[in-house]
Parts: C-alpha cells; sequence; structure tokens
C-alpha cells in the first residue's frame, strides 16, 4: 500500500512541470521583429516579443502547433516540443500591406 501510494505521488508530482520555450524572431536582414504574437494553437496562449524580438513562455512537456504574427510579415506556424535545449532563431518574410485607397485625417 505505501508503495502504491508512492509510486502515484511521484506520477502526481511529474504533472504540471513547466519549460521554457525561448526564441528571437527576426526579418531578412536580421534586425529583431518588435511585438510580434506568438500563440500556442491548442492552449489558446500566447506571448508577444520584446524590442530584441526575444520571447520566452512557459509549456508543460508536449508536443505544440505554434503560430507567430506580426504586420506586415508572413505567418508561420511550426510544430516543437518540449522541453528543448534548443533556443528558436525564426526568420519572418516581409509581406507588402496593399491597399487601395489611403485616408488621412487632421484636426
Amino acid at each position: 500500500m505505501l508503495l502504491l501510494l508512492f509510486i502515484l505521488s511521484t506520477i502526481y508530482a511529474s504533472e504540471g512541470i513547466l519549460y521554457p520555450l525561448a526564441g528571437t524572431l527576426i526579418d531578412e536582414n536580421g534586425k529583431p521583429i518588435e511585438n510580434a504574437s506568438i500563440l500556442i494553437d491548442s492552449l489558446n496562449i500566447g506571448t508577444t516579443t520584446d524590442t530584441s524580438g526575444y520571447f520566452n513562455i512557459m509549456l508543460e512537456a508536449g508536443s505544440y502547433d505554434i503560430t507567430f504574427y506580426h504586420i506586415g510579415h508572413e505567418n508561420s506556424k511550426i510544430k516543437l516540443t518540449a522541453p528543448t535545449k534548443e533556443i528558436i532563431k525564426l526568420i519572418l518574410e516581409t509581406r507588402p500591406i496593399k491597399t487601395d485607397e489611403l485616408v488621412i485625417t487632421s484636426n
């Protein structure tokens, strides 16, 4: 009985451990992409990049589809597994913004 309790408590204790998933987003010229959105699709949680394009999010062990968004850049979706010792370095390609009309107002 005591052994069973020890095994169950060990299994329970291993659940909920969070691992860092970190990386940097840059453009084609190697410049950091600030304020990009990173979304963990299955969990509906996310984060944003800082001024140097760096992001960090804590996840339980598992495999995740992660989508990266930023205005003026192509969206990118990759599959990653946590935990990982790798630091992600992802290049988002520039996407021209096309508009038919531009309205400027002034006071």
